[in-house]
């Protein structure tokens, strides 16, 4: 084929991409991260990622607020540290407490939100929203500042979503862990750290939803469920009645050999006697 001039035009020496398949821009290193991301925990673990970050904009651009405020004091922007800072007041309907009468203050609260968990905090934190945020701000925030891979980081948020209802080991397939892979990350102290921290939170965060779980249950008739939350609540207490029994036996059984026994010395003996060796049947 000629061009415009007449000459054949030159040959290409490799043969051209595919529309469908553009050159990679090898040298952006936010392209190089978003595939690094990719290949590491795949699509469905970063849809799943993402997809649990339960916050209003309010809430996000104060989480971002006080992690400057942190980092500008030289503090850790931990989730604790931004859960302790949080202003107080506001209902979840949004209302800010009446009891609240200064305006710049009701101003404050109303702006940051209602108080999210530290969990939520968390998951924000790990999210690309954040850490471009943070760097509007002039924070860059490495999402590797915790010690973990993106692969740990990715486990955790997994394990820490009670509510897709897989056990521990789809949990582990879906997130392309295996058994030993995760075991060895359970001896190294930084994932131990964080493993236990992210497992706490979320006992500490499903406890509401255990007591009204078996609230339903007791109101439902379940007899053994209403036994267990009786001892719960302390109204049946069937060990602490043993233990009264055995100590109103004790102090009748003292009673009857002080009437008959009359040596002080024999007595003394006698009730030190009974009453260490009872106390130890009772503990028993």
């Amino acid at each position: 084929m000629s061009d415009s001039f007449g000459f054949d035009s030159v040959p290409s020496q490799e043969a051209p991409a595919p529309v469908s398949q553009p050159l990679p821009d090898e040298t952006d290193p936010e392209q190089l991260a978003k595939r690094m991301v990719l290949s590491t925990i795949g699509e469905s673990v970063k849809a799943d990622y993402e997809a649990q970050i339960n916050l209003d904009g309010r809430q996000k651009m104060n989480i971002r607020m006080l992690s400057r405020e942190l980092f500008v004091s030289r503090k850790p922007m931990t989730a604790e540290a931004i859960y302790d800072l949080w202003p107080k007041g506001l209902n979840q309907s949004g209302v800010v407490n009446s009891s609240i009468t200064e305006p710049s203050e009701r101003g404050r609260i109303f702006r940051a939100g209602f108080r999210p968990t530290i969990q939520d905090i968390q998951q924000y934190q790990s999210s690309s929203e954040y850490i471009e945020g943070m760097g509007t701000l002039g924070i860059e925030v490495d999402p590797n500042d915790t010690g973990l891979t993106v692969e740990q980081l990715g486990l955790l948020t997994i394990l820490s979503n009670p509510a897709d209802g897989r056990d521990l080991k789809r949990k582990l397939s879906h997130a392309g862990i295996t058994w030993n892979k995760y075991q060895t990350w359970l001896a190294q102290p930084v994932f131990a750290k964080h493993h236990k921290e992210t497992m706490d939170n979320l006992l500490k965060d499903m406890m509401p939803i255990a007591k009204q779980q078996m609230a339903m249950k007791i109101a439902a008739g379940d007899a053994a469920m209403i036994k267990f939350g009786m001892e719960v609540t302390g109204e049946h207490d069937p060990n602490g009645k043993k233990q009264i029994d055995a100590k109103a036996f004790i102090g009748i059984l003292l009673e009857i050999i002080e009437e008959e026994v009359k040596d002080p010395q024999v007595l003394l003996r006698i009730g030190s006697k009974i009453s260490l060796r009872g106390s130890k049947a009772i503990e028993g």
